[in-house]
């Protein structure tokens, strides 16, 4: 009976609550890992969700009275994979398997940080294996729109571009899929993206994409 399988129990016993984590750098973990069993029904769902803005998306108004106002944004995602384990730590190569895949979304996908619905970035079909987390990468931030230093002030146009490319690596805690799909939604909080940044400085781009960077936040559970 499955139901007295230690692994099928491990799996059930996770539903009981979602996995919140910050988005981290890239680190290397012990006794943190992913357990998938050979199941064709293994899935690992990436999915983008809205950007979250404090007022209406698009909009900031800083605590020193500036504003901006954002015509479009966007994000370029290059890829999602997993991240296999050696002797319970992180390694960061041979990613490609025979009975399945750790890497999906090999082919860039532009994001609008300005939308109101989510998307579906990447799926995974997983081999079975030992795995110590998810890495999702991006570059290619674009953002166009008009700031004002204060009320008074008269808006200004302008656009940024940074093309560095940066990774969210998601350490996990200890999990067994057996024909489960996890799904990891990726978050972003745009409040703090322009603090004491001024867009018309020639380093704004590069400030900005920092702080996109910072704001990412992963959550994962299983459906």
């Amino acid at each position: 009976m499955q139901s007295a399988h230690p692994s099928y129990l491990a799996s059930r016993l996770a539903r009981a609550g979602a996995i919140g984590v910050a988005a981290l750098g890239l680190v290397a973990l012990r006794a943190c890992a992913w357990v998938v069993e050979l199941d064709p029904g293994n899935r690992v769902r990436v999915t983008l969700a809205p950007t979250t803005w404090p007022a209406e998306a698009g909009y900031l108004r800083r605590d020193d009275g500036a504003s901006v106002l954002l015509e479009d944004a966007s994000l370029e995602w290059t890829h999602a994979h997993l991240v296999p384990c050696v002797d319970g730590i992180a390694h960061r190569g041979g990613v490609a398997y025979a009975h399945g895949t750790a890497v999906a979304h090999a082919g860039a996908y532009v994001e609008s940080l300005v939308a109101r619905d989510g998307t579906a970035l990447a799926e995974l079909t997983p081999p079975s294996g030992t795995y110590c987390g998810l890495v999702v990468s991006a570059d290619g931030l674009a953002l166009e729109g008009f700031f004002r230093a204060s009320d008074e002030a008269t808006w200004q146009a302008f656009a940024l571009a940074d093309d560095a490319a940066f990774e969210v690596d998601v350490p996990l805690d200890h999990l067994t899929l057996a024909g489960d799909v996890l799904v990891v939604r990726v978050d972003k909080d745009a409040s703090a993206w322009f603090d004491d940044i001024d867009p018309l400085a020639p380093d704004a781009a590069a400030a900005v994409r920092a702080r996109v960077r910072e704001s990412i936040e992963i959550h994962a559970e299983l459906e």
